[in-house]
């Protein structure tokens, strides 16, 4: 027994730590081949799509930057930490997703990005908007989920084609008169901010649908609730709202859903809400107002988190290779592990 466990051969097993080693390195080596191998062909191909997300890369690999007929760009969910000002030679871009990385900037000039419809830049410590935001003209939708923005610049005032913008989760305590240049807006969530204070020019977003003002320190009902007659669902549940004028209610039977959960209503306010069926101060209400909901309307009564969204797309390729990745990784595993 002793002759065998002291056998020359045996030195030549991998250990475990190494047979891990071996397979993350594998593993890594797989992976970014196969990623600069996908941008190759799109290049050859002058591919209109490109899905990079979920590769776990720190930077943007040089020959991107020459894929100038790539329309839908997709790099969320990787750790990039810089991106190069050379991809704004990618001109024909209208979909870029960058969340869930770890960026502090954008690539500057962004005018460059003329065609550009949606930007995603959710979950990157951007903290501040560079003015040039403003020059994204042929903007539609922009996310800006838990970004450790303070302010909003006035120059996103000059998307006066969006359509969509969420900035949930941040830190903005004020937001700019100029907001309210955004005509074409139907849906705005700004939930979880320091928001005090909701800017009278807003009563000029004359297309909006759906305001998400969830988790701020708002403390009266803001006048576009009145000004807007288009607009359908109003949530602004855990604000400090303790009162609503007897006109107030007349003025927002418009509304399909005005959801006050959480506030310092007074009780006899609450028992007076409940002559509206619109207006929501507990779940009981919540129920009400679903059943007198049209289900055309259902898509727009709730804000759905950017990160719930998958823009994304693969094509028959990139799928075809991706299994055959998943396939060989088993296989390597036994390998690093066995040796055989």
């Amino acid at each position: 027994m002793g002759s065998q466990q002291n056998s020359p051969w045996l030195q030549w097993l991998p250990r475990r730590s190494d047979a891990v080693l071996v397979m993350g390195t594998f593993y890594h080596f797989v992976r970014e081949h196969h990623m600069l191998a996908m941008v190759e062909e799109a290049l050859a191909k002058r591919s209109m799509t490109l899905n990079l997300s979920y590769f776990e890369m720190a930077q943007v690999p040089h020959l991107l930057t020459s894929l100038s007929d790539v329309r839908k760009l997709y790099l969320h969910n990787n750790k990039l930490t810089i991106l190069p000002n050379d991809m704004t030679f990618m001109k024909s871009l209208c979909t870029l997703t960058l969340d869930y990385n770890r960026l502090t900037k954008l690539p500057s000039p962004l005018g460059a990005f003329k065609q550009l419809v949606c930007l995603n830049i959710s979950y990157n410590p951007i903290k501040s908007l560079s003015p040039e935001v403003g020059d994204l003209l042929s903007l539609e939708v922009l996310w800006l989920n838990h970004t450790e923005l303070q302010v909003l610049p006035p120059e996103i005032g000059k998307l006066i084609n969006l359509d969509t913008l969420g900035a949930r989760g941040n830190n903005i305590k004020e937001l700019p008169d100029e907001m309210g240049n955004l005509e074409r807006l139907r849906w705005l969530t700004l939930e979880n901010n320091q928001i005090k204070e909701i800017p009278s020019t807003f009563d000029n977003l004359s297309n909006l649908v759906h305001l998400n003002l969830n988790h701020n320190k708002i403390t009266s009902i803001p006048t576009v609730l009145t000004a807007v007659k288009g607009m359908k669902y109003v949530m602004m549940i855990h604000n400090h709202i303790s009162a609503i004028s007897p006109i107030t209610f007349q003025e927002i039977a418009h509304l399909k859903k005005l959801d006050l959960r959480g506030n310092s209503l007074p009780s006899q306010l609450v028992i007076e809400c409940k002559n509206y069926p619109n207006i929501v101060t507990n779940e009981e209400d919540t129920e009400t107002v679903q059943q007198n909901s049209d289900s055309e309307s259902e898509d727009w009564e709730e804000s759905v988190p950017s990160s719930e969204i998958d823009l994304s797309e693969s094509s028959d390729d990139e799928r075809e290779v991706n299994d055959i990745v998943a396939a060989m990784l088993p296989k390597v595993s036994k390998f690093a592990a066995t040796g055989c």
